[in-house]
């Protein structure tokens, strides 16, 4: 039995020790500065941030901005979405990064390794919840008539709004219930498929067969 590594996680060998979660805080700090040693940790992070971010950015913006109708920027829809989706990709960073090694021991606890469905479920829920705040993160930093939201509407063009109404005529609790009952399911397909794609492509790659002998 091995202590829970990102090779584990991402490249499936070996079987990672079912210990439970440190909830000391110097166990806790060892655990993460452990976990991110190798390059195949940050690698597996990454790939997960982009995949929760832009592709996890898609659907959220079609529900808040086409769905519920709340606004942004006066800026085109792709622009709004590349614009919220980078910056969940940096605000999100750190919580991504807890969840996926916590995701991975929970896993092996359940399993005795990474099983892609049970992380999945146990890092989506985590990561919904963790982003249920995001309306509110939203119209503090990009909801038209802000700061930003004026300074990005003026660089890519359009009339700058200066009126900000918080919900834009939609209550903030349901925008946030909305967040967080679409991100459950959301956030545990895209755990998966993040997963996924980084034992893809992290598989070794191996020679062809010649032709020939």
């Amino acid at each position: 039995m091995e202590r829970l590594t990102a090779h584990h996680v991402f490249a499936p060998a070996g079987t990672p020790a079912a210990e439970p979660f440190p909830v000391r805080p110097r166990a806790l700090i060892r655990f993460y500065v452990e976990y991110y040693r190798t390059p195949m940790a940050w690698f597996g992070l990454f790939v997960t941030l982009l995949v929760v971010a832009y592709a996890g950015g898609a659907i959220m913006f079609t529900l808040h901005s086409v769905v519920l109708g709340e606004l942004g920027p006066a800026i085109s829809p792709v622009e709004h979405w590349a614009l919220d989706s980078t910056l969940g990709f940096v605000g999100l960073g750190p919580v991504v990064a807890l969840i996926v090694p916590l995701a991975a021991t929970g896993a092996v606890r359940l399993s005795g390794n990474v099983r892609p469905r049970h992380y999945a479920i146990i890092g989506g829920i985590l990561f919904a919840l963790a982003a249920t705040p995001g309306p509110i993160a939203h119209d503090l930093l990009v909801g038209r008539g802000t700061w930003l939201a004026n300074h990005v509407t003026a660089a890519l063009g359009g009339p700058v709004v200066a009126a900000h109404v918080h919900g834009d005529s939609i209550p903030q609790s349901v925008s946030i219930a909305a967040q967080l009952v679409t991100g459950v399911p959301t956030y545990i397909l895209l755990m998966w498929a993040s997963l996924t794609l980084v034992r893809a492509l992290t598989l070794p790659r191996q020679e062809p067969a010649p032709v020939f002998e």
